[in-house]
């Protein structure tokens, strides 16, 4: 099919350990997505109940030397807190306050039992 434009959400899955804190990154390039997001994690990809929320930081970095800018989103999560998200598969987005979801996916939270 090629390449295609869309203006749905793009798709990035995570995964961590029940229990552990969270902390993932991820850079988005070329753009300034820099303000105030909410990132609920839930049971369902559609509607679904509100299990936890992740805590999201959206940082520019704008070019610098010829290198292209970027925004660095930041997703934690507190040891307490990832302790109540069971052992599963959930689902989680990220959504601009006031605008649209930008990223969404699915969770994996893994034992981290021995």
């Amino acid at each position: 099919m090629g390449n295609q434009l869309s203006q749905e959400a793009a798709r990035i899955d995570l995964a961590w350990t029940q229990a552990d804190p969270v902390s993932l990154e991820f850079h988005w390039p070329d753009e300034d997505l820099s303000g105030a997001y909410t990132a609920p994690v839930k049971n369902k990809e559609r509607g679904g109940t509100l299990i936890e929320s992740l805590t999201v930081v959206a940082t520019w970095f704008p070019p610098l030397g010829g290198a292209p800018g970027y925004t660095r989103f930041q997703l934690t999560m507190s040891e307490v807190d990832s302790g109540g998200v069971a052992i599963g598969d959930w689902w989680w987005s990220l959504i601009r306050t006031g605008g649209a979801t930008l990223v969404y996916g699915r969770v994996n939270v893994k034992d981290g039992r021995v």
